[in-house]
């Protein structure tokens, strides 16, 4: 069932199966007791004043998210948002491990997906795919210390995305990691498509890819005949 409560602003959702969001007065919290079922599939749709979709104190709270899109929301700038999160509560946690599918389109002013991810924890271990389309404000998908995280990652599909400069982004600082070279053992399908501003996939690192048959650029900067600019070196598995 999904309950709304307007005085409040605030929807509480239990039994989120199948269930979609379609309330444009949605602002910011679910409830503590939303994601209690196993296996949620959580869709996110039209909710136009929602900023992130969730904040720090709520992603401690989504073990059982199976499944998130987040789709034609005109103001969501985070999908999730780090920022503020208790570091030694979460320490032994591994946040979001049932997560395994991940799909925002439609999204106009989204910046980050991940923002402000602190690295001293671990998350996002059972991600496989990974799809991102018309996001007209990010200029790259993930983090250094984000990618490495993803081991079980096999999809990635991102389209349309006017101002995308890097798939990885590699600005060094808080987000640099040991060595100069970052492995995609477990990728097999990778679109990239309509990326206009496409440069790089992660400037400053040689990436290796696990295939070559399943690889395709379309309508981007980089062509599908100038895959070496975006991978250093391809193996078949």
């Amino acid at each position: 069932t999904i309950r709304h409560l307007y005085k409040e602003k605030v929807i509480k959702l239990t039994n989120l199966e199948d269930r979609v969001l379609q309330m444009d007065s949605l602002t910011s919290q679910f409830q503590d007791n939303s994601f209690d079922e196993r296996n949620v599939i959580l869709e996110v749709i039209e909710c136009g004043n929602l900023l992130n979709v969730f904040p720090s104190h709520l992603i401690q709270r989504m073990q059982n998210l199976k499944q998130l899109e987040v789709q034609r929301c005109n103001s969501v700038e985070v999908v999730f948002d780090f920022e503020g999160l208790n570091i030694e509560e979460v320490r032994a946690v591994v946040i979001l491990d049932h997560l395994e599918n991940l799909k925002v389109e439609y999204l106009p002013k989204l910046t980050h997906i991940w923002k402000k991810y602190p690295r001293a924890i671990r998350g996002f271990e059972n991600i496989k795919s990974i799809e991102v389309s018309w996001c007209g404000s990010l200029k790259y998908l993930f983090s250094l210390s984000i990618v490495k995280l993803l081991v079980k990652l096999e999809e990635v599909k991102i389209s349309y995305c006017d101002v995308l400069e890097e798939v990885v982004a590699n600005n060094g600082g808080e987000d640099k990691v040991a060595g100069d070279i970052l492995v995609l053992s477990g990728v097999r399908h990778l679109l990239l498509e309509a990326l206009p501003n496409l440069t790089s996939f992660c400037p400053k690192m040689k990436t290796i890819a696990s295939s070559t048959q399943n690889l395709y650029t379309v309508n981007s900067r980089i062509e599908e005949t100038q895959h070496h600019h975006l991978f250093s070196k391809q193996v078949c598995t």
